[in-house]
């Protein structure tokens, strides 16, 4: 790939695949979508063709013809030798037509028995769908690994927190990473729950209204690797929409988290905080200011958070004032949920490697903690805990004595002195001033479940972990599953 023109010495060489990922459709086109479902309906046909088998419309020897034909154009797609054809107007009637061509019309004809294109479609897009959910699986847990030990790497690393983009409690750099990782492990377990949903068969349910030929569906969907049979028709065909809607809900989910992520890293790095700094390969720069470099992996997520919002209302508004069964209006909603899965993969193993690639500065981050009255909730907690009074009482003694520390930013031993005195509170002694002022006693001091504590961050780390860990064997055991249906289901033919 030619340098971009922005790139020089003292930028450092951006990756390869950030620049690509970043430009995405300016330079690059998008195949077209049914070519992307080649190897669903192929594996579809097989299924289909030995259920016929099973029904007695097709003989052992016509089963075989079938098979070895879509072996055929298995391989000629794998070599680039075959073509999808706008005149065949689908990927069903194209792969019917290289069937029909190798096997004569007595055989291939056979081949849509007692099926619809609207079942075949829905098929096609469930196995496509729950596979690319898996492999957007697999790349969020892998960002997760990253950010759970970056944030115990980091656990003692003390920073300003914020509520209302204003500094509010002493937190530190690990838990804060930390909490990004803890809604990544939701979104995983959306995620595969709704592969779950997804994981049923169509098949069999023809136009929508089921056959008169005697097929069985549960075959078909074990030859499938589905979990169930989507038993009623109408509800099969006409709600193909559903399954790319629920998806693209919680892959919306997912962005809304990475785009906040997106956002503390852009801050953090800014010259106004310095707290991080980017690693270099994974910014890029203008073309007229020679010193510029800009987070464009992290801008990229925000826009496709919007972008993904828009093709989710999209395919929930689809087809909405439809009455049961099938419209053309749905063979939109394969467009959008491909457009949305094709924006979004390849995300989260970028995200990753900046991670793993960030500097921090533990310097700046205690030094912020100096300003903000960031102590003055642990100290209100504090009085209120060594004088036995009611926390609403400590509280009003703190306000006071910030209002008497507004020039120094902090709270001093005089305002504090001063306010405890005019309430009729015993003085702070030495060691509880002392311990006011050092944030990393304020931080060790919020020891409950999940808090920011160093114990606790690693702790909560530790257990986000082993559930990582359990979600990773589901997915690993669900690919298995398929993959096993789909060599059995392809290697049932005699070879030529």
């Amino acid at each position: 790939m030619a340098e971009p023109v922005w790139q020089t010495k003292g930028k450092g060489n951006a990756a390869e695949e950030l620049v690509r990922f970043c430009a995405g459709r300016d330079v690059s086109s998008l195949p077209p979508a049914d070519l992307s479902l080649l190897p669903m309906d192929i594996w579809t046909n097989r299924a289909h063709a030995q259920v016929l088998h099973r029904a007695g419309v097709l003989r052992a020897d016509e089963l075989q013809s079938i098979l070895r034909a879509l072996k055929a154009l298995e391989t000629a797609a794998e070599k680039g030798e075959w073509q999808l054809d706008p005149a065949c107007e689908d990927i069903h009637m194209a792969v019917e037509s290289f069937v029909t061509e190798k096997t004569g019309t007595e055989i291939g004809g056979k081949l849509h028995t007692g099926r619809s294109r609207n079942d075949q479609i829905a098929t096609d897009m469930r196995l496509w769908l729950r596979e690319a959910l898996l492999g957007l699986c697999y790349e969020i847990l892998k960002l997760f690994s990253v950010l759970n030990q970056h944030g115990i790497d980091h656990a003692d690393a003390v920073m300003p927190g914020f509520t209302h983009q204003r500094p509010a409690m002493v937190t530190s750099w690990g838990s804060l990473v930390l909490g990004h990782a803890s809604a990544l492990e939701r979104d995983v377990r959306r995620l595969l729950d709704v592969i779950s949903h997804i994981d049923v068969c169509p098949l069999g349910a023809a136009a929508g209204y089921g056959t008169s030929w005697p097929l069985d569906r549960r075959f078909a969907a074990e030859l499938l690797g589905f979990d169930h049979v989507l038993e009623h028709p109408t509800d099969a065909v006409g709600n193909r929409w559903e399954p790319d809607a629920e998806a693209s809900v919680n892959i919306t989910l997912y962005l809304r988290h990475m785009a906040t992520l997106a956002q503390d890293l852009i801050a953090f790095s800014s010259p106004n905080f310095g707290f991080i700094g980017l690693p270099k390969e994974l910014t890029t720069g203008s073309s007229i200011m020679p010193q510029k470099r800009n987070p464009d992996l992290l801008e990229v997520t925000r826009a496709k958070t919007s972008l993904a919002l828009g093709f989710s209302t999209s395919l929930l508004a689809l087809g909405a004032n439809e009455m049961s069964g099938y419209h053309r209006d749905l063979q939109w909603s394969k467009y959008l949920i491909m457009d949305l899965l094709r924006e979004v993969l390849g995300l989260a193993p970028l995200a990753a490697q900046m991670v793993a690639g960030l500097t921090v500065n533990r310097e700046a981050m205690r030094a912020a903690c100096a300003q903000g009255f960031l102590e003055a909730a642990d100290v209100a907690d504090m009085l209120a805990r060594t004088r036995k009074q009611p926390f609403r009482a400590a509280y009003k003694i703190v306000a006071d004595a910030v209002a008497g520390s507004e020039r120094e930013g902090r709270l001093t031993p005089e305002s504090l002195g001063a306010a405890l005195k005019e309430h009729g509170w015993s003085p702070l002694t030495e060691d509880e001033a002392r311990s006011a002022a050092d944030p990393s006693v304020n931080l060790n001091a919020r020891k409950n479940a999940g808090g920011p504590c160093p114990e606790q961050t690693r702790e909560l780390a530790s257990s986000l972990n082993d559930c990582c860990l359990d979600l990773m064997k589901e997915a690993a055991l669900r690919a298995k599953t398929w993959n096993v249906c789909r060599e059995k289901c392809a290697g049932t033919f005699e070879p030529i």
